[in-house]
């Protein structure tokens, strides 16, 4: 009789526990690929910065922070995990990294295309200015005989 009703109050407390520590990963989930997001774009400001090391940085920072508040969230005794909503954040911060990598590659792409633009208008202008240079010392070059 005591290990049935035991039984009965577990399940119940499972099943009215499980949904909420469901949504506790999920909000965890949520906050802490906010924070990745802050700190990768924080991380890729100002010039000199590796990269590869904002990313190992924020990502290990990431799944630190998720790890211990997922911990602390488990309750002894049930066979509840947080595995999975782990690999989705895992999966979501390779996909925020892909994209500030294009968003990097495109940032170098049009500094390299203005920089060779400036460059090249800047040699079309030194030609410009020496040819009008050398055509005003030399009036011949100007008259129609």
């Amino acid at each position: 009789m005591y290990k049935r009703k035991r039984a009965d109050l577990v399940g119940v407390l499972d099943s009215t526990l499980s949904p909420l520590f469901l949504g506790q990963l999920k909000n965890l989930h949520k906050a802490c690929l906010g924070n990745y997001k802050k700190e990768m774009l924080e991380g890729m400001r100002g010039e000199g910065y590796n990269f590869a090391e904002v990313v190992t940085a924020a990502r290990s920072r990431l799944e630190k922070r998720f790890l211990e508040a997922a911990q602390e969230a488990l309750v002894e005794g049930t066979d509840w995990s947080y595995e999975e909503e782990l690999g989705l954040l895992r999966e979501e911060a390779r996909v925020v990294a892909d994209q500030c990598r294009k968003d990097e590659t495109k940032k170098m792409v049009n500094v390299i295309e203005v920089s060779s633009s400036v460059h090249v208008l800047g040699k079309r202008t030194e030609f410009l200015s020496r040819s009008v240079t050398s055509r005003s010392r030399s009036p011949t070059l100007w008259s129609c005989t």
